[in-house]
């Protein structure tokens, strides 16, 4: 029997192989429909997988770029803070180089001013009058207006009165003329001495002011004062002009 078997297969071999060789295909199959399924499943864990990271990544990038905004935000807000801080201060110190400057200008605008009062002052210690003096040669010339040869007397002695005043000075100026007139207390006003000639002024012109219009008051005071101050010396020695001269009656003339 096992013989015939065995002759059997002798007499058939390429029956037996196709066999084989199909069992072998129907297995390889098997295990390609396997692999196949497995694959699926594969590609199926990964694309879950993917939409996963996918979401995951996605909302920490938003979280990432929020906070990142945030940190911005601040960070602008600090800097604009600061620099309003900086414009402030530097309008601050501005204004105060401003001020330092008004304030220099006005020193200097009230040494100017300073100086020119310290010149007056110089000016009036030479034609010094306390205020009752004036008082009472306003009332005086109210009198002397009246009636000025019958009270030459006691306009000498009201203005003598406290003062060691041995002459007597009358200035007379305005746009049309300018002169002075002095004397002395002892005369009994009877020698009167005038003076409508100033010097640098041509005789032929009547005088206005002894000094140029354009010049300070302080200026031509000065020189007005001068002239009569030569005056006096001239007419009368010893005469201290500072102590013993009163210097009155100012009349403006248009």
């Amino acid at each position: 029997m096992a013989n015939e078997c065995s002759n059997s297969e002798n007499l058939f071999p390429a029956y037996n192989q196709h066999e084989n060789l199909q069992e072998e295909n129907q297995d390889i199959q098997r295990i390609n429909l396997e692999l196949n399924e497995k694959n699926q499943e594969i590609s199926r864990n990964n694309l879950e997988l993917n939409k996963k990271y996918y979401q995951e990544i996605s909302r920490n990038n938003s979280n990432l770029i929020e906070e990142n905004e945030k940190i911005l935000r601040t960070i602008n807000n600090d800097l604009k803070e600061k620099l309003q801080n900086i414009n402030e201060q530097f309008e601050k110190l501005q204004k105060d180089l401003n001020l330092e400057k008004q304030k220099n200008k006005e020193i200097q605008r009230l040494e100017v001013i300073s100086q020119n009062l310290e010149k007056n002052l110089k000016i009036l210690e030479v034609d010094e009058i306390d205020n009752n003096t004036i008082n009472v040669f306003k009332e005086n010339n109210e009198q002397k207006n009246c009636n000025i040869n019958n009270n030459r007397k006691t306009f000498a002695l009201n203005y003598s009165k406290g003062l060691d005043v041995r002459v007597l000075v009358g200035l007379d100026f305005g746009v049309t003329y300018s002169g002075f007139a002095y004397c002395h207390v002892n005369d009994d006003y009877q020698d009167i001495h005038t003076n409508d000639i100033w010097p640098m002024v041509a005789d032929n012109l009547k005088p206005k002011l002894p000094i140029d219009y354009k010049k300070a008051i302080t200026d031509y005071l000065r020189e007005i004062g001068m002239v009569i101050k030569g005056a006096i010396e001239c007419r009368w020695g010893g005469i201290d002009y500072f102590e013993d001269v009163l210097k009155t009656a100012i009349y403006y003339r248009i």
